[in-house]
């Protein structure tokens, strides 16, 4: 029973700092919506540097006025500020009557100039470059041909042929691409993924997960071993 025992003592001492790692992490991860992690940016430059996380390069955007509307990943901006996921490739803009019509290669979304999202549309045949007539009327092309828009922005009919001046993307000025780069690189990790990979070990690669796993067996072998001294002791009393 000795050599059981010492056997329970070392492993103890052992699984008890990845215990609490993992009671700490697996803790704050079930209360993750709550606490708002998916949200919390963990911006650490340290943090960023270990995940190996750098801004893509940034492609041009598209102009209105003084505006612009870039794509950087899954999010699209309005000049420097987030204003949504981007659920495709952005495409182009248009203007109609201060509301901006943003075109991506999954649907259109309609916003205000200052980014509240008005509306999101799904269409039938997903467009692929986005224009205004000479009238001013916002024009999608698909693959099956033009649609115009109404007045409204309601309504997408067919049309066949149309003069259309179709959005073209421009160079970003370099202090702007800066301060989108910087947004990205802030919010490109957040704490929930942190734990994640911290309660998997995955935060440390392949040798992290090893180790989890060897942590894993090892309290295993703890709660096996003093289920087993538990009755020999019980077992050695009794007689």
């Amino acid at each position: 029973m000795r050599w059981a025992s010492r056997l329970h003592h070392y492993i103890g001492l052992l699984a008890a700092l990845f215990v609490l790692i993992l009671s700490a992490s697996g803790l704050l991860l079930n209360h993750a919506d709550a606490l708002g992690l998916g949200q919390i940016p963990a911006g650490s430059t340290a943090l960023r540097a270990w995940y190996g996380i750098k801004a893509p390069p940034l492609p041009d955007g598209y102009r209105v006025d003084d505006l612009y509307v870039t794509q950087l990943g899954d999010n699209l901006y309005l000049d420097a500020a987030r204003i949504s996921r981007a659920p495709g490739e952005l495409i182009g803009i248009a203007d109609h009557d201060g509301v901006l019509v943003v075109g991506l290669s999954e649907r259109v979304m309609l916003f205000t100039f200052d980014g509240q999202l008005i509306e999101d549309i799904t269409l039938d045949t997903p467009p692929t470059r986005v224009g205004r007539t000479a009238d001013g009327r916002v024009v999608l092309e698909t693959a099956t041909g033009l649609l115009k828009a109404d007045p409204d922005l309601t309504e997408w009919q067919r049309v066949q042929n149309s003069t259309v001046t179709w959005a073209e993307a421009h160079a970003l000025p370099e202090d702007l691409s800066a301060r989108i780069a910087a947004d990205y690189l802030e919010n490109a990790l957040n704490w929930e993924r942190v734990l994640l990979d911290l309660h998997s070990g995955r935060l440390f690669g392949a040798a992290g997960e090893l180790v989890m796993d060897l942590a894993a067996i090892c309290m295993l072998i703890l709660a096996a071993t003093g289920i087993w001294l538990f009755f020999r002791r019980q077992r050695t009393n009794g007689s």
